[in-house]
């Protein structure tokens, strides 16, 4: 294999790790209210951001709500 595949190859690999390891946005249901979605998304960042939790507090709080982290 050349050494420039073999190079390509890894970077793509990396890279489709890292991604892997980004956080998930939670995304609202087609049937959910954007107002009410957006409220809910503000609270469970306001809350977030005034605790020391490890992880993903806002991803937490927004599946406590019922919504799925996609």
């Amino acid at each position: 294999m050349p050494s420039t595949l073999k190079l390509s190859l890894g970077v793509a690999l990396i890279a489709a790790a890292l991604a892997a390891c980004a956080p998930r946005e939670p995304t609202p249901a087609s049937n959910v209210d954007p107002t009410r979605y957006n409220y809910d998304l503000a609270a469970c960042q306001q809350q977030a951001a005034s605790s020391f939790s490890a992880g993903n507090a806002v991803t937490d709080c927004m599946r406590a709500r019922g919504y799925n982290v996609m």
